[in-house]
């Protein structure tokens, strides 16, 4: 059980500081960014926001292969 805590921690601390970079960049890149705004940017930096969008969406689908393959190696483990 300890090795399925310390998978869900090593998921929260590495989508965590992938959410804080995300953020640290949209505001120090778009000047209009509003996370709590219907449009989080001015319509002259969506097209930033969108290309940066799938990039980040890529990235955390990575991050989540990954994490299911550790996932999928604990519970081989287990019903071994």
């Amino acid at each position: 059980m300890a090795d399925a805590r310390e998978l869900l921690e090593k998921m929260v601390v590495a989508y965590t500081q992938l959410d804080e970079e995300r953020e640290e960049w949209l505001r120090i890149n778009l000047e209009a960014y509003d996370p709590h705004a219907v449009q989080p940017c001015a319509d002259s930096e969506m097209g930033e926001y969108d290309l940066k969008s799938a990039e980040w969406a890529f990235d955390a689908e990575k991050l989540l292969s990954g994490f299911v393959h550790e996932a999928r190696g604990l519970l081989e483990g287990a019903t071994q």
